[in-house]
């Protein structure tokens, strides 16, 4: 399936997960910022998940179990475990 301008990986298997809002395609993505309430996303273009958003969106996490974060020393030190 495909995934224009923005997909989700498995980090153990690197696998592309089901999520696929898209995104319309420039030259890439230029933040991801995870906060309580979901993954904020800053993009060159204006439409995210298929409706305008002026260059900023937030995808809002999914109902269920807590999403797993990083220590901060992890993310400073750049480590995924």
């Amino acid at each position: 399936m495909e995934r224009p301008g923005i997909a989700a990986l498995d980090p153990a298997t690197g696998r592309a997960l089901d999520w696929n809002p898209t995104r319309s395609r420039g030259e890439g993505v230029r933040a991801f910022i995870d906060c309580p309430q979901g993954l904020v996303v800053g993009s060159d273009t204006d439409e995210l998940a298929r409706e305008y958003h002026a260059r900023i969106g937030l995808f809002p996490y999914p109902p269920g179990p807590a999403v797993q974060r990083l220590s901060p020393a992890a993310e400073e030190q750049g480590n995924v475990s």
